[in-house]
């Protein structure tokens, strides 16, 4: 950690806590039998990555899906099935984060969609007196930026965007290959473990 000033956080797994598998249950309650998921594992690169790329829109993801799913079903359904995906962020890091705020410049970069955004902002950010600029002086949204993890040019768009120098900066990510694209351009990385407490890694300079 020594001559670091910036942190750079991923959202998923790194600060919200993920459950795949509950997903697609709420999606098998709305009707997707086991043909039908194949075809959407099938199409994911399609279909998920179009929207967390913001080459759709919320409206044409639920359209899309609706389609798959053969079924006439509500947008608010299709949302609160593809919300099951998130589950909560630990108190501890939403105090740690807003604590390193204070401390170094921290920037949030995250493929993620609307949807998802959406919520962990209100629910989780943007709540009990907090605004987003108490946990982030800036974030960086795959959807918005019609650009993707690893792809190194929304780290590089970051860096432009903020004025931060890569080899004064960490990278946290749950993903290797994500982190091995950013460490290419000079920043330093960790990956983060399901459920981990990385916390201790700023213990030294808090």
């Amino acid at each position: 950690m020594n001559n670091i000033k910036n942190i750079v956080f991923d959202l998923g797994v790194v600060i919200i806590n993920l459950n795949r598998e509950r997903c697609i249950e709420a999606f098998k309650a709305l009707g997707l039998d086991e043909m039908t998921f194949n075809s959407i594992q099938e199409v994911e690169q399609n279909i998920f990555n179009r929207y967390e790329l913001g080459e759709i829109s919320s409206e044409e993801f639920c359209n899309q899906v609706r389609s798959i799913l053969n079924k006439n079903i509500e947008n608010e359904e299709i949302e609160k099935a593809w919300l099951k995906m998130l589950c909560d962020i630990p108190q501890y890091k939403l105090e740690a984060i807003r604590g390193l705020n204070k401390k170094y410049r921290v920037f949030l970069l995250s493929n993620t969609n609307e949807i998802h955004w959406q919520w962990c902002k209100d629910i989780f950010f943007e709540n009990d007196g907090f605004e987003l600029s108490d946990y982030f002086e800036d974030v960086f949204l795959s959807y918005e930026m019609h650009l993707m993890k690893p792809d190194k040019k929304i780290f590089e768009r970051l860096t432009a965007k903020t004025g931060i120098a890569c080899n004064e900066t960490i990278f946290i990510d749950d993903s290797d290959i994500n982190c091995l694209s950013a460490m290419n351009l000079g920043f330093k990385t960790y990956t983060a473990k399901k459920e981990e407490n990385w916390t201790y890694l700023f213990n030294s300079k808090q």
